[in-house]
């Protein structure tokens, strides 16, 4: 995959273990649960990357903030893009992804490859999450309801 960072960038990179740069895998549900993999680099505040799944080729641009804890992107295949935004949290980046028309949106959630989870949640089924119609920065009762939805594989 592409989205390698500028050579010149190794000044900023990304000491937070939170955002750690390189091969991310993980799953967006949009029906049921559909893998996904890119490579995302983490430098002063910017995220890149590129990578491929069903839909197709992508390119990741977008921030993060370690203070909050919060990364937002867009990942733009050929003929449209998709919003996400998330938390970094438990090892993790998840959240909800959006299109920009309103006319679907979904969960998601992203591990490190180095961490070696990988794959769909325990709990694909044929319909979306309830909770995706809020905001990621709204109250932690929905931030409970999503994770609970958002579980790793092999979770009890």
């Amino acid at each position: 995959m592409s989205g390698q960072p500028p050579a010149d960038s190794s000044a900023l990179a990304e000491r937070d273990p939170r955002f750690p740069s390189g091969a991310w895998a993980g799953f967006f549900q949009q029906r049921t649960d559909r893998p996904t993999g890119q490579d995302m680099h983490f430098r002063g505040g910017r995220l890149t990357g590129a990578g491929a799944d069903d839909c197709g080729r992508f390119t990741l641009a977008g921030t993060y903030d370690v203070a909050r804890g919060v990364a937002e992107w867009t990942k733009s295949y050929a003929r449209y893009a998709v919003h996400y935004r998330g938390f970094a949290e438990d090892g993790s980046l998840w959240g909800v992804w959006s299109l920009p028309s309103g006319a679907d949106r979904g969960g998601f959630r992203l591990w490190p490859e180095k961490s070696g989870r990988r794959g769909a949640s325990r709990r694909t089924r044929a319909d979306r999450p309830a909770v995706v119609s809020g905001d990621v920065n709204a109250a932690d009762a929905f931030a409970d309801s999503l994770r609970e939805r958002l579980e790793p594989a092999g979770t009890p």
